[in-house]
């Protein structure tokens, strides 16, 4: 776990890219503290990555870990910080989905939270 952390914060968007994956892979492998741990590096990655396709790769590993039913509002709040509108369409789809499915307070897919 310890090495997936370090891959998914690495300088280089490549590994952290192949470490969403990563994630992606080994969903239904995880523990609900390593999914909940998980999804905070990576949405508290993606509030301040500068590489859209790291982040959009963010933004669906936290999709597929959503099903494990081991996420709740708290876990995903860092996603309030997401410029909604500087987001791409699938990346937008991700946001909305997790608004809607874990009911975020102060979440308007389509609104920046304030």
């Amino acid at each position: 776990m310890i090495k997936l952390v370090h891959s998914l914060t690495d300088d280089d968007p490549a590994v952290r890219e192949e470490a969403c994956g990563g994630v992606t892979d080994w969903v239904s492998s995880f523990s609900r503290a390593e999914v909940r741990l998980l999804t905070t590096v990576m949405l508290t990655a993606a509030t301040v990555e500068t590489t859209a396709s790291c982040r959009e790769c963010q933004l669906h590993a936290v999709y597929e870990l959503a099903d494990t039913t081991f996420l709740d509002a708290e876990v995903v709040a860092p996603i309030r910080e997401l410029d909604f509108e500087s987001l791409g369409p699938s990346e937008r789809d991700y946001v909305s989905y997790l608004w809607a499915e874990l009911d975020v307070e102060g979440g308007n897919a389509g609104e920046q939270a304030d």
